[in-house]
């Protein structure tokens, strides 16, 4: 069983799988969410603000830690403050994050697979 986690102000939901953070559910949906340490609780640019915490799990002692290092050095701990590359959850949740965007799909240049409607293909005949 999957637990929706809603992501304002983008109004995203993503479905955590058991045990998988929200992070890893938002990449895997194709979302790109913005970090430094790719998940490794040091960096704190992931960190999200619980609107509605009913579903997620309790933090854990590495979450905590990576807090505590980071965001709430000054002392100035807030119960609202999470991390999404370790924030789990077991039911609904709403967060808040700024910056988490869909990856691009547009064609690049550098795709072989993708073809510019603009341009000819030399090997056929215009008629």
């Amino acid at each position: 069983m999957t637990a929706p986690v809603r992501v304002e102000p983008l109004g995203v939901t993503f479905h955590l799988a058991p045990g998988e953070t929200l992070m890893t559910a938002a990449q895997r949906a194709g979302y790109w969410w913005p970090t430094i340490c790719k998940g490794s609780a040091q960096c704190n640019r992931c960190a999200v603000q619980v609107i509605d915490g009913a579903g997620l799990e309790p933090r854990s002692a590495v979450e905590l830690a990576g807090l505590r290092a980071v965001r709430w050095l000054s002392g100035q701990e807030d119960e609202r403050d999470r991390l999404a590359c370790q924030l789990t959850a077991s039911g609904p949740a709403t967060v808040f994050k700024r910056g988490v965007k869909p990856l691009a799909t547009e064609p690049t240049q550098t795709d072989p697979t993708q073809t510019d409607p603009t341009q000819t293909d030399p090997t056929q005949e215009e008629t």
